[in-house]
């Protein structure tokens, strides 16, 4: 099976549909086109996450031993306002 053939196949297995090109693939560095017309847009794009690395206290490491309750804790703080004020970027 050609290189061609098996990337329709996959083309067709995801549900995209084949776009012919108007020359026949002859060299093995050809790549047909893929129409992605019912793909979504940032379907797994997650944003408001930003990893930053902290080096935490042995005794407060007791009490918030997961990045859940150190953000649970840290967003109650930040609530009662008595956070620190935030910095400009």
């Amino acid at each position: 099976m050609s290189r061609a053939a098996l990337i329709g196949v996959y083309a067709r297995k995801k549900g995209l549909h084949w776009v012919e090109m108007e020359s026949s693939i002859e060299e093995e560095d050809d790549i047909p086109e893929i129409d992605l017309h019912g793909g979504v847009r940032g379907k797994y794009y997650r944003p408001g996450k930003t990893i930053i690395r902290m080096t935490v206290d042995e005794d407060v490491a007791r009490y918030f031993y997961s990045s859940e309750l150190l953000n649970e804790g840290l967003r109650k703080l930040v609530a009662e306002g008595r956070a620190p004020e935030p910095r400009d970027e």
